[in-house]
């Protein structure tokens, strides 16, 4: 038994052949690249959810440690005032301080009767 097939008809025949082949061969290559996209999706979201966890979680340890520095920088301002009021009255207490003042005070008495000298002449030459 011998089989004869016309050149033409081979050609169909192996176009077909070929045709059949490379549908199934894209099919196989979407099916294989959605599964490969759909994967790399999934880690994408995994990646970018992850990310997004850890900044939240990097925002609240920020956001206590300014708390923490700020309660830190309310008691050292505290500290400070105090430090403030007691050297003020400290100062006041010492001797130098009060004779400082007492001098202060003899100067401004001295000034205040040289001025009003200075207006009883001023008026007795007006007087005359």
């Amino acid at each position: 038994m011998q089989l004869q097939i016309d050149f033409w008809q081979f050609l169909g025949v192996a176009g077909a052949f070929v045709a059949a082949l490379s549908g199934v061969m894209l099919k196989i290559g979407h099916t294989l690249l959605g599964a490969f996209v759909r994967q790399f999706e999934t880690r994408l979201d995994e990646k970018f959810s992850a990310q997004e966890e850890a900044a939240k979680e990097a925002a609240r340890r920020w956001d206590a440690r300014a708390l923490e520095i700020e309660a830190q920088l309310r008691s050292l301002e505290r500290g400070q005032a105090d430090i403030k009021v007691e050297m003020l009255r400290e100062y006041v207490r010492r001797e130098d301080a009060i004779r400082d003042h007492t001098v202060t005070q003899a100067k401004l008495d001295a000034l205040f009767a040289r001025i009003e000298l200075l207006s009883q002449m001023v008026a007795r030459m007006e007087g005359k």
